[in-house]
């Protein structure tokens, strides 16, 4: 199972976890019914705000979390 590896696993730097961040932000933007801004918008924003790295790192193992749980069930 690659996903428990340790290049999984590993704290990412801090460049790879805005890019896991931005990601999340379009597609929650993508996911609401009135899109508000282009992908473009969105990334830009979030590339160019100071966010703090514990929510960065919150969420990459959130996202983590999530693919294994995706695994795991089709696995079933």
């Amino acid at each position: 199972m690659k996903i428990l590896s340790p290049e999984f696993l590993t704290k990412p730097d801090s460049t790879e976890l805005k890019y896991w961040y931005v990601l999340r932000e379009i597609h929650y933007n993508n996911k609401s019914g009135n899109k508000k801004f282009t992908n473009e918008e969105v990334a830009n924003k979030v590339l160019n705000e100071q966010i703090d790295e514990k929510w960065l790192l919150d969420n990459y193992y959130y996202r983590l979390h999530g693919g294994f749980a995706k695994f795991l069930m089709t696995a079933i």
